[in-house]
């Protein structure tokens, strides 16, 4: 009979919940959470706040507090003293700091220009934060944010333990990066009977006017 396999659920290791695999030890209770989107456990050291009221980013290094495991349901702490499984390999996201505009141009070609550069490449979410109703009225405010923003690469190192040798093997991989250039929180007014599609219509609308009429604000002084 083989023995069945014990280890403990280390920082770095997530792990998807199966019937059979590994059993982990969670000697870490207090920063060990699931994310029930890709049922999967592991250490976060931190977990973001999002708008949403849930903990989408899970920070799992302390060596390198900008990256993170993404959850789109939220990560809720997790509350059994071991967890069997097989160790998986979830996407690595990067947090990086917001983009920074130039500033104090001279002539405003300049400035024209480099605002052109800067759109050419942005990209663009849009999320519905909240619906409230209008005190005294037939109409809800639809409170919606905008995030534009740029895509690369980077370049990372990532270590992990080989299951069957049991060695540590590093690799160097390219992971997504966002790079926010400009986030806004706007309202559109609807019928409050409107519908989530009328809603998701509108919202559609206002960002896609806005996006295209956005500009980056920039000081320009006209030499004298």
């Amino acid at each position: 009979m083989e023995e069945k396999q014990i280890k403990e659920l280390v920082a770095g290791i997530f792990v998807v919940l199966a019937a059979i695999g590994v059993t982990y030890m969670v000697i870490n209770p207090g920063i060990t959470y699931y994310c029930e989107d890709t049922n999967t456990v592991g250490m976060c050291f931190k977990l973001s706040d999002d708008s949403d009221g849930l903990h989408k980013r899970c920070y799992y290094n302390e060596s390198a507090p900008t990256k993170y495991k993404y959850c789109r349901t939220g990560w809720q702490p997790y509350k059994e003293p071991d967890v069997t499984g097989n160790e998986t390999d979830l996407p690595t996201y990067v947090d990086v700091k917001p983009f920074e505009l130039e500033k104090n141009w001279s002539r405003v070609a300049d400035a024209e220009n480099y605002i052109n550069q800067i759109k050419q490449d942005v990209k663009s979410e849009v999320e519905v934060v909240r619906i409230t109703q209008k005190t005294f009225s037939n109409e809800i405010e639809v409170h919606w944010k905008v995030t534009i923003y740029k895509e690369s690469k980077a370049m990372v190192n990532r270590c992990f333990e080989n299951n069957v040798t049991l060695e540590s093997v590093c690799e160097t991989i390219e992971l997504p990066v966002k790079t926010i250039v400009h986030s806004e929180t706007l309202t559109s007014k609807l019928p409050e009977d409107a519908t989530n599609e009328e809603i998701d219509a509108t919202v559609t609308k206002h960002a896609t006017e806005y996006i295209s009429r956005w500009q980056p604000t920039l000081t320009v002084e006209i030499a004298r």
